[in-house]
């Protein structure tokens, strides 16, 4: 936990149940705002493993899920601990298909997706149910660490993590999809 694993990883729950919670009724659509955009990034090295899948399939009804009501206890694979469910969609999603969705972005190791949903009542997280979503993934692909302790380490690590995040932004292909993403 030494990351906030158990924090930073479920800010998209919590995130989400702030918009349903600051919008009088988040599912009135009489104006017509179309469904909840999220972008979320993950700093992840490279997405060949179940711990990078886990943190995204989390949030749907999947393998790891099943049979567990959203908010109730559950203990995901790659987990250490067990944690309050923040499955708020009632989409099923497994590891293909969510590899399915995954698109490189041309001359960078980054790739996107647009996950689709509906939530579903998360009363540990304050979940209100039918609320229509869309979230863009960012995966980096890149050598980012969360664990930067002392002197030598900043030392080393400050001009590769530098170059990552100027390449990232640099990344005409990503812009062009965030921009895509957001004027839909």
């Amino acid at each position: 936990m030494i990351d906030g694993w158990f924090t930073d990883n479920l800010t998209l729950v919590i995130d989400v149940a702030q918009c349903q919670k600051l919008k009088q009724n988040p599912l009135d659509d009489s104006r017509d705002e179309g469904p909840l955009k999220v972008i979320v990034a993950n700093t992840n090295q490279v997405w060949d493993d179940e711990f990078n899948q886990v943190q995204i399939l989390q949030h749907f009804s999947s393998y790891f899920n099943h049979g567990i009501a959203p908010g109730d206890f559950l203990w995901a694979p790659t987990h250490f601990i067990p944690y309050r469910s923040p499955q708020i969609f009632e989409e099923h999603l497994d590891a293909d298909g969510l590899d399915a969705l995954l698109e490189p972005i041309e001359n960078s190791n980054e790739t996107t997706a647009i996950l689709r949903g509906t939530t579903v009542v998360n009363p540990a997280f304050g979940i209100v149910a039918g609320q229509s979503m869309e979230i863009l993934l960012l995966n980096a692909n890149a050598k980012i660490t969360t664990y930067i302790m002392g002197a030598v380490v900043m030392e080393e690590l400050t001009q590769p993590l530098a170059d990552v995040a100027k390449n990232i932004a640099a990344s005409e292909g990503l812009v062009d999809r965030v921009k895509v993403f957001v004027d839909q």
